[in-house]
Protein backbone atom coordinates (compact mmCIF):
# COMPACT_ATOMS: atom_id res chain seq x y z
CA UNK A 1 0.00 0.00 0.00
CA UNK A 2 2.79 2.38 0.91
CA UNK A 3 4.71 1.80 -2.61
CA UNK A 4 1.59 2.45 -4.46
CA UNK A 5 1.11 5.74 -2.60
CA UNK A 6 5.03 6.79 -3.32
CA UNK A 7 3.90 6.07 -7.29
CA UNK A 8 1.00 8.31 -7.21
CA UNK A 9 2.90 11.07 -5.65
CA UNK A 10 5.62 10.74 -8.23
CA UNK A 11 2.75 10.61 -10.49
CA UNK A 12 1.30 13.57 -8.91
CA UNK A 13 4.72 15.68 -9.00
CA UNK A 14 5.72 14.33 -12.45
CA UNK A 15 1.70 16.05 -13.70
CA UNK A 16 2.65 19.39 -11.64
CA UNK A 17 6.20 20.22 -13.03
CA UNK A 18 4.64 19.41 -17.08
CA UNK A 19 2.04 21.94 -15.88
CA UNK A 20 4.78 24.04 -14.57
CA UNK A 21 6.69 23.93 -18.13
CA UNK A 22 3.72 24.19 -20.16
CA UNK A 23 2.29 28.38 -18.50
CA UNK A 24 5.84 29.22 -18.26
CA UNK A 25 6.80 28.44 -21.74
CA UNK A 26 3.23 29.68 -22.93
CA UNK A 27 3.62 33.03 -21.22
CA UNK A 28 7.07 33.61 -22.54
CA UNK A 29 6.57 32.40 -26.34
CA UNK A 30 2.16 32.29 -26.49
CA UNK A 31 2.39 28.75 -28.27
CA UNK A 32 4.04 26.16 -28.34
CA UNK A 33 6.07 25.02 -31.54
CA UNK A 34 4.28 23.88 -34.38
CA UNK A 35 3.61 20.08 -34.68
CA UNK A 36 5.61 19.67 -32.12
CA UNK A 37 9.23 20.26 -33.16
CA UNK A 38 11.43 21.49 -30.71
CA UNK A 39 14.58 23.08 -30.94
CA UNK A 40 18.02 24.05 -28.68
CA UNK A 41 16.41 27.16 -27.67
CA UNK A 42 12.96 24.78 -26.29
CA UNK A 43 14.72 22.60 -24.96
CA UNK A 44 17.41 25.23 -23.54
CA UNK A 45 14.30 27.28 -21.92
CA UNK A 46 12.94 23.97 -20.37
CA UNK A 47 16.70 23.05 -18.55
CA UNK A 48 16.82 26.10 -17.02
CA UNK A 49 13.55 25.76 -15.27
CA UNK A 50 15.55 23.18 -13.51
CA UNK A 51 18.41 25.38 -12.71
Amino acid sequence: AIQHAYRMVTFLQTIEIEFIIHQNYLNAHHQFPSAGVVDIAFMDYVESLFH
